[in-house]
């Protein structure tokens, strides 16, 4: 009787460990702390009548500037489609809204994205926009002074947004990742026809310069895909089940359910993206590498 109740106990915390583990992301890699992962995430401006509505902090040195105009957050991602979403067709997670680009820091509509670098000092220079100081509190961060490109300074109150926890598989997926294969399968229900394609980064197929390349996740809820040709696409993301790597993603600040899944095998990770209705079903698996490289190299070599 004795040795059943300790197997039972056993067995229990078993279950137990098991249990904790689903909850916090178990079994996802180490992939090291990224470069600014203690001043990664959003802060919001809160002075009123500022030009500026957030300044956004990536883990991996990129950086997103939402402006006080033209609708909010979701403006610029709202006011273009790539090709397929443009057809009607799904919006995926790497194929959603994109903003057209031209430098390696982009400005479309009423969002600028580009990468930044430390100057030291809590300052930080953000490449195409100016350089920002952020003033501490305590460790709470309450002001920003901004710096344009043109010389003017100004002082500007705010506040840091909730960021997710800091569990295994939250700090492996919050970070840039270099997108090296996507194998897709689309099927037209009504017609029967299959379109089956794996595109590369060196041979992106029919993709052109919609091909991703990279796709950089915040623990704030935003991530952002760099295209071949430049521009980006700005959405939102969520934990549907950590412990299976499932993630919920919305363009535009649409949640419609659709999510997709994240799998690890050393710096790899590989998304699975599968979505239907009575007409159609497409299904993907991204094959991405991280090594925590800049948007610019990332990028370099692929637009002619």
């Amino acid at each position: 009787m004795l040795f059943m109740a300790l197997a039972m106990m056993f067995t229990a915390a078993g279950f137990t460990a098991c249990s904790d583990d689903d909850d916090n992301g178990g079994g996802a890699p180490d992939l090291g702390t990224p470069q600014y992962e203690n001043v990664s995430g959003k802060y919001e401006i809160t002075t009123s009548g500022s030009p500026y509505e957030s300044i956004e902090l990536g883990a991996s040195g990129n950086y997103i500037v939402t402006l006080n105009y033209g609708g909010g957050y979701y403006a610029a991602a709202s006011q273009t489609a790539t090709s397929r979403a443009a057809t009607g067709r799904h919006k995926s997670l790497l194929g959603g809204g994109k903003a057209g680009a031209e430098t390696r820091a982009t400005q479309y509509g009423n969002v600028v994205y580009g990468t930044f670098t430390s100057l030291g000092g809590n300052e930080y220079d953000l490449e195409g926009f100016g350089t920002i100081k952020l003033d501490y509190t305590g460790g709470d961060v309450t002001g920003i002074e901004i710096t344009t490109q043109d010389g003017q300074t100004t002082q500007y109150n705010a506040e840091k947004q909730p960021t997710m926890g800091g569990d295994d598989m939250t700090n492996a997926v919050c970070r840039t990742w270099r997108i090296e294969k996507i194998h897709g399968i689309y099927i037209d229900k009504e017609t029967g026809d299959r379109e089956d394609y794996t595109v590369t980064r060196d041979n992106p197929g029919e993709m052109g310069y919609d091909m991703p390349m990279e796709v950089m996740w915040s623990k704030s809820g935003t991530y952002l895909v760099s295209y071949r040709d430049g521009s980006i696409g700005l959405a939102e993301w969520k934990w549907r089940n950590k412990g299976a790597g499932q993630m919920y993603y919305a363009w535009d600040g649409e949640w419609t359910g659709d999510y997709c899944t994240i799998t690890f095998e050393g710096n790899k990770a590989v998304i699975h993206d599968k979505w239907e209705d009575e007409y159609e079903s497409e299904e993907s698996w991204t094959y991405m590498v991280t090594d925590e490289m800049t948007h610019e190299e990332a990028t370099s070599g692929f637009q002619d």
